[in-house]
């Protein structure tokens, strides 16, 4: 796929995260991550992208992650933060542009993009199975 249709992916993808998210409790449980809750699931995907964008910028693995600070933002708003962070970071760069990744044979940019949308399409839809009428109508 190119690019652009990555992005495009992420950027539906994380808007319907969010709004199931945000249509769930915080303490509803997501059956597809087991012992999660939607805090527990949200949190996780802005460290995810807030890494990503620590990894970009600095070109080395953040140590200690998630950063202490990070524990007092409430879960809609870290995950709005790392959302706009990530993008941020995918605007100012190319996606040839080199990048630390945990796939030596790639180490770009575009790895972050296409890793990305797929991590948010998965959690989009451990999103959507948190919300109530999700878990009612499949019963």
């Amino acid at each position: 796929m190119e690019t652009t249709r990555y992005l495009d992916c992420l950027g539906s993808d994380y808007a319907l995260l969010r709004s199931a998210a945000a249509a769930a409790a915080l303490d509803d449980a997501v059956p597809s991550c087991p012992g999660w809750t939607v805090a527990d699931l949200v949190t996780h995907v802005g460290h995810v992208y807030l890494h990503k964008v620590a990894v970009m910028r600095d070109g080395e693995w953040p140590d200690p992650w998630p950063p202490a600070e990070l524990a007092a933002v409430a879960p809609l708003a870290l995950l709005e933060r790392g959302y706009r962070e990530l993008t941020a970071e995918f605007a100012a760069r190319r996606p040839i542009q080199t990048a630390l990744t945990w796939y030596e044979p790639e180490q770009t940019v575009g790895f972050w993009i296409r890793r990305m949308a797929q991590e948010t399409v998965v959690h989009r839809m451990d999103a959507q199975l948190a919300r109530p009428a999700a878990n009612t109508s499949a019963r």
